[in-house]
């Protein structure tokens, strides 16, 4: 969205700039990215929000540089992390980065721990020497981590392998190697995909407090809009690759102006509409990856859609200061 990248906060952190991400292969290329900007603060958070398929996880891999390659690529745009452009720099100034300056929280802790190593190693390697000269200092600093995440580094924990743990202990981990070298930022990828609900709310609560204690920045993504109100300050509704709204999350939730946002909103929350529709109410599916509409790609399944839907693609409006959509309906 051209004109987000015009707000700009004091003190910003991540800066993405016209991001175009595509993914290539035998039925054609897909944009999964299409133009997307935002900022992100200092000490900020912004939850990227959307059904399967939306762009989410491909722009958040496009931030780490993790993009399964060949066919996933970064065409076009820039991402900069305090001024400095990661599209732009050699293969090992982005390993440096990664890890130390970007911790990743994957949204599947099964596949982001290695089956084969101890906990306690793999939270050490994570760890390095940063700040401790000792193999007992080290050992400490495991333990605080753990403890800092919620984990109990007794009872053999240490020396358990991950495949033999809850699947929320080892997303804790799996956090705790994220932050054990104190980033600036943390991008965590639909963190709560896989867990429970009761599970899922309480990794929401201990990454708003990490990011509180810590004072790191946070780059979340989500199919579900809640996560935004209980995590970040502010929140951006994807279809098909692009913003289509952008606000502060809780003004986003209460009054969301995309009709995309707000039949999502009505189904992920359980709200009914007025004539009583339930989860129905977003019907269709997303379009064909690398087959979009001309104009409007959620035409076909808005119910409020009219004659320059189809035609071409909508303006961005300004709601207010820190609320722009994407929709025709707005110019009314």
């Amino acid at each position: 969205m051209s004109s987000i990248d015009r707000i700009r906060e004091p003190g910003t952190l991540l800066e993405v700039r016209d991001l175009h991400t595509q993914f290539s292969g035998p039925a054609g290329t897909v944009r999964a990215a299409d133009g997307v900007g935002f900022d992100i603060e200092r000490g900020g958070a912004l939850v990227l929000i959307g059904e399967a398929g939306a762009g989410k996880t491909a722009i958040a891999l496009s931030v780490l540089r993790l993009l399964p390659g060949p066919a996933g690529q970064v065409v076009a745009g820039r991402i900069l992390l305090d001024g400095v452009d990661l599209l732009r720099i050699g293969r090992r100034a982005m390993d440096g980065i990664r890890g130390a300056r970007i911790g990743y929280v994957s949204s599947d802790p099964a596949r982001a721990l290695d089956p084969l190593v101890r906990v306690g190693q793999q939270v050490l390697d994570a760890l390095g020497r940063r700040r401790a000269r000792t193999r007992a200092e080290l050992a400490s600093r495991v333990e605080e981590l753990l403890l800092d995440v919620g984990v109990d580094p007794g009872r053999g924990l240490l020396r358990a392998h991950p495949r033999s743990l809850p699947l929320v202990v080892r997303q804790r981990i799996v956090i705790a190697i994220a932050i054990a070298a104190d980033p600036e930022l943390v991008v965590a990828d639909d963190p709560v995909r896989a867990l429970d609900p009761i599970a899922a709310a309480r990794i929401v609560e201990l990454l708003a407090r990490l990011r509180e204690q810590r004072r790191h920045a946070q780059l979340l993504t989500s199919r579900d809009p809640a996560l935004a109100v209980a995590v970040a300050a502010r929140a951006a509704v994807l279809y098909a690759g692009r913003i289509v709204e952008m606000a502060a999350a809780d003004s986003l939730f209460d009054l969301p102006r995309h009709p995309y946002s707000q039949l999502l909103w009505r189904v992920q929350t359980g709200l009914r509409s007025q004539e009583g529709e339930g989860s129905e109410i977003l019907s269709g599916e997303p379009p064909t990856p690398g087959r979009l509409p001309r104009g409007c790609p959620f035409e076909p399944r808005c119910p409020l859609a009219h004659e320059p839907c189809p035609a071409a693609y909508p303006p961005e409006i300004r709601v207010s200061a820190r609320h722009v959509a994407a929709c025709w309906l707005l110019e009314e």
